[in-house]
């Protein structure tokens, strides 16, 4: 059996799911399956439980909750890292960890790095934005230090989760079946990258296709870093930027300046700004974006444990 060295990180899962196309959509399958049957569990939990409120979000223009906000942020792990872990480990033969990176861990002090990269810039774009945009303090919520709290603790696992579902398991799962590593990288970084942008429902094709490429930047970010550390990093700035900036600011003349294609520029060019410096602090750190040479466990093997949030 080939090493491991030498494949990129959306070519991980190529010697499982190789010539295996009935493997590879069985994985898809339990992704996406595992997904709407979480969905399914919470829903009627929450119907049974009488607490259907939690389904619906606040009135537009009323004040944030802490309780729906943790809620809203939380469902993602939530609904979602269950189906995902499930599928790495019957569908891919991985780890968390090897989703996490292709040294089989989560790699905390390039996720500090770059950390200590992403939030400067987004604080100061958005600071910016605002100042351009005549944005001034609004009257913030009722509980502000808890909803602060909670979006500082949250967002972090809530941009984690996506990254490990969206750029993590699906991209293997629909990289490991090419030969050639450039279409392993490319199919995955465009489909992924569109349907996470369908699932943030963008209003029109130019947004669409706006956020898209956003998306596919990120996707290079996770190709060229060799793992999710940079990008949830970058995810977890802008995120917590944006909440922040929604929550505790009002325009000064309305929520109807600016259209939905204008934003979605500005974002995919901020988001370029971001992943450009990333990458930069990538080939200054020589992060590995390929694994170490070392033997592949085969197919249904046992695989050793890796660290991972």
């Amino acid at each position: 059996m080939t090493g491991l060295s030498g494949l990129r990180y959306a070519h991980s899962a190529h010697p499982v799911l190789a010539g295996s196309p009935l493997r590879t959509a069985a994985a898809a399958l339990l992704l996406v399956g595992g997904t709407a049957g979480s969905a399914a569990l919470f829903i009627t939990a929450v119907v049974a439980g009488g607490a259907e409120d939690l389904l619906f979000a606040p009135e537009d223009g009323g004040p944030v909750q802490a309780r729906e906000l943790a809620v809203s942020l939380l469902l993602v792990p939530l609904l979602t890292l269950p189906a995902a872990l499930l599928t790495a480990r019957l569908a891919l033969r991985s780890t968390a960890g090897r989703v996490c990176s292709v040294t089989g861990r989560f790699r905390w002090g390039w996720y500090a790095r770059c950390l200590a990269v992403s939030i400067p810039l987004t604080a100061l774009v958005s600071a910016g934005g605002l100042w351009l945009t005549g944005t001034a303090p609004g009257p913030g919520p009722a509980e502000p230090l808890a909803v602060l709290a909670i979006i500082l603790l949250c967002v972090p696992v809530q941009s984690f989760a996506e990254e490990f579902v969206f750029r993590g398991v699906l991209t293997q799962v629909l990289g490991g079946p090419w030969t050639r590593p450039v279409l392993a990288v490319a199919v995955p970084a465009v489909l992924t990258s569109l349907l996470f942008s369908l699932v943030h429902a963008p209003a029109g094709l130019g947004v669409l296709a706006v956020h898209t490429v956003g998306g596919i930047c990120y996707s290079v970010l996770c190709d060229r870093s060799g793992g999710l550390e940079a990008s949830s990093a970058a995810h977890t700035a802008w995120n917590t930027a944006l909440l922040i900036s929604l929550v505790f600011a009002a325009p000064a003349h309305g929520p109807g300046g600016g259209s939905a294609l204008q934003a979605a520029v500005a974002t995919a060019a901020i988001d370029a700004v971001l992943v450009g410096a990333l990458l930069l602090l990538a080939r200054l750190s020589r992060t590995a974006a390929t694994p170490a040479a070392g033997p592949l466990p085969a197919a249904g093997a046992a695989v050793s444990p890796s660290r991972c949030p």
